[in-house]
């Protein structure tokens, strides 16, 4: 007998009720990764349009709830080099001001190719290949946004 069976009938005796076993699979791990950084960026991106349209500065508001979001991306991945690729992915990576277009770019410095990372979905892909180690995250460059008076920003991506 299949054994996800056995255990859905002996839960299903102890419970007393009628219960479906999911299997946990990459694609549930990139459907939930994806939908928490489309929240967090959604968020972050609320916080900073709030400021620069009405002066309102929701920063110490709601700094200790980011402190513990970067806390977690930075003890589930380990990697700093990579907790701090997603922390600029959501905080550094849209001039959320700007044009549609106006994202910072990510090349492989390698390669010299232009990394896709227009969707949660793309970039959840190009963390896999960072975790899978067949991309390294120290190859990674950023080519950051200029600011409004045409300058390039200062802070560059370690």
């Amino acid at each position: 007998m299949d054994p996800k069976k056995n255990i859905q009938e002996l839960l299903q005796q102890i419970i007393g009720a009628q219960i479906t076993l999911e299997e946990h699979t990459i694609d549930s791990d990139k459907e939930t990764f994806c939908g928490i950084l489309e929240s967090w960026v959604a968020s972050w991106e609320k916080q900073q349009y709030i400021y620069e349209l009405y002066q309102i500065d929701l920063q110490g508001y709601d700094e200790s709830l980011y402190e513990i979001i970067d806390d977690f991306v930075m003890l589930y991945f380990k990697n700093s080099r990579l907790s701090d690729l997603i922390l600029w992915y959501v905080y550094e990576r849209k001039n959320i001001f700007g044009g549609e277009n106006d994202y910072a770019k990510l090349y492989n410095s390698k390669s010299g190719n232009e990394i896709d990372i227009t969707s949660t979905e793309k970039f959840w892909f190009l963390i896999q290949e960072i975790v899978n180690n067949t991309v390294k995250v120290d190859d990674l460059e950023v080519i950051e946004l200029e600011d409004d008076e045409g300058e390039e920003d200062d802070e560059e991506e370690e």
